[in-house]
């Protein structure tokens, strides 16, 4: 099995199924890929809609279904990285749509060493009206930049799980962390990156569409004590993989730190670190999201 596509879902509505239906249609051959659609939370009636809905393709043999009474994306994800069988690992969220040659195209460019990276575009109602509300929807503009640079030079790029494609050994026995409901993507990319030397874009056409949903959860405003609480566990979290891991994260630089062996310039650059994390906080206001873990996770506002 080439590629392990999985879906967390949680209460859908018809939005899933015009994602697994995008999925369902790709241009690669489909005994290559298998799907895993996760559905965490209340079962019923969600759980006879997805049945009833995969009915219809009952003759595709590469669709999974699995239930989880434990609510959370992270969880569910995880849960998805567990039974995986495929060589590499594929992230979309229940109601994204993708482009039919969006699996075959990441994974021509997918190797053990880089990352593939498809375009990224954001919409309402339908794909046909392409937006870029997505923060990364810059793509065909950075797309040589992106494959020259290193992990820092494009973080904005692996703050998101989403429109890439992973080799397996990337992750290996890592997982989401779930204890956070914000940034929990970010935290993630950033631990898997030290695994990749790169990313690789594909062409322009493989698309992956974000949909944009008024009173979302990703869009919603969550309470300022939460976010606060959530970023700063989710930077000193960081943190700490970095200095245990010190030559290993190519992201360090993203902090602007330096490296030293001795253990009291390791302290002091765990002090500058957290103060830069503090006044990164509360300088900006459009942090004030549910986007603010991603952005300082990027440490671009």
């Amino acid at each position: 099995m080439k590629i392990s596509v999985i879906i967390p879902t949680y209460n859908p509505g018809g939005y899933l199924f015009e994602c697994l239906e995008s999925v369902f249609k790709q241009t690669l051959n489909a005994s290559e890929y298998e799907v895993l659609i996760i559905l965490n939370g209340d079962q019923n009636p969600y759980e006879n809609n997805i049945k009833k809905f995969l009915l219809g393709y009952e003759r595709v043999n590469n669709i999974k279904y699995f239930y989880s009474s434990k609510k959370g994306v992270s969880i569910a994800r995880n849960i998805g990285l567990d039974l995986a069988i495929g060589e590499y690992i594929c992230f979309v969220d229940d109601d994204d749509i993708v482009s039919e040659n969006f699996l075959s195209e990441l994974y021509n460019v997918s190797s053990p060493d880089y990352v593939g990276l498809c375009n990224i575009f954001s919409f309402h109602n339908h794909p046909s009206e392409m937006g870029t509300e997505f923060f990364v929807s810059d793509y065909i503009r950075y797309k040589k930049r992106i494959e020259n640079a290193d992990v820092v030079g494009y973080r904005r790029y692996i703050s998101y799980p989403v429109a890439k494609l992973y080799h397996r050994d990337i992750i290996k026995s890592r997982r989401f962390d779930t204890r956070f409901t914000n940034g929990e993507d970010g935290l993630f990319s950033r631990l898997i990156s030290d695994k990749y030397k790169g990313l690789r874009c594909t062409s322009e056409s493989a698309v992956y569409y974000v949909r944009i949903r008024i009173g979302s959860a990703s869009r919603s405003k969550l309470s300022l004590g939460k976010i606060l609480k959530d970023t700063i566990l989710l930077w000193f979290v960081l943190i700490k993989y970095y200095f245990s891991n010190p030559r290993d994260y190519s992201f360090k630089k993203s902090l602007n730190l330096r490296l030293s062996t001795q253990t009291r310039v390791r302290n002091d650059y765990f002090n500058l670190a957290a103060t830069k994390i503090i006044i990164t906080m509360f300088s900006c206001e459009k942090c004030v999201t549910k986007d603010f873990a991603w952005r300082i996770t990027s440490y671009k506002c």
